[in-house]
């Protein structure tokens, strides 16, 4: 059974850290070299190239770009006054703020933007992956392919749904441990796709 493990994020980080992003890739990397081997040679910087690779697509496609001036003025005097409110809860008086006052507070973020992405939330994918591929006993040259299955589609973008199918193979017809894991990836694909 896959469980959510703290794989080292600090509390709100968000945004492209490079370092952090080449140091989860190639520490998975080097995890799946760990496996066991059919003899074949593994690259391991070669997977873990190609994992950032699919990350910086991930992260493009996955940000948000929220512009305070694109917020309706009713919207902003709204949300400031629920604010001012939630401050001091219980707060039954009337609001003693006129519209000017509070156009005054809300102007202060006229031109601001702010940046949301889904951080690293694609690295708890991979941990995914590469647990189940611990799990389950596979070799190192399985690991790969699984891994390079799942990466060529937008699946491991949703990391609850990863867990959950890795949890439960058998909803998509396979065994408890399935050992065609390159069929297995191409179902997870297909039946995230639909």
């Amino acid at each position: 059974m896959l469980v959510w493990r703290d794989i080292g994020f600090k509390k709100n980080e968000t945004g492209r850290d490079t370092e952090r992003v080449s140091d989860l890739a190639n520490g998975y990397a080097r995890r799946i070299g760990q496996l066991l081997s059919s003899g074949n040679s593994y690259d391991s910087s070669s997977t873990a190239s190609f994992i950032i690779q699919v990350y910086e697509k991930f992260f493009e496609e996955t940000k948000t770009v929220l512009r305070w001036d694109d917020v309706p003025k009713s919207k902003q005097r709204l949300d400031h006054e629920q604010f001012m409110r939630a401050m001091f809860l219980g707060y039954k008086k009337p609001f003693d703020q006129t519209t000017e006052d509070i156009d005054r507070e809300t102007g202060r973020f006229s031109g601001k933007t702010l940046e949301k992405d889904k951080g690293l939330s694609f690295y708890y994918s991979i941990e995914c992956v590469v647990g189940f591929c611990e799990n389950s006993g596979s070799s190192r040259e399985e690991a790969t392919e699984f891994l390079r299955g799942l990466l060529d589609g937008k699946v491991l973008y949703d990391p609850l749904y990863v867990r959950e199918i890795l949890n439960h193979p058998e909803r998509l017809g396979f065994g408890v441990k399935p050992r065609e894991l390159v069929k297995f990836a191409r179902a997870i694909s297909a039946n995230y796709e639909r």
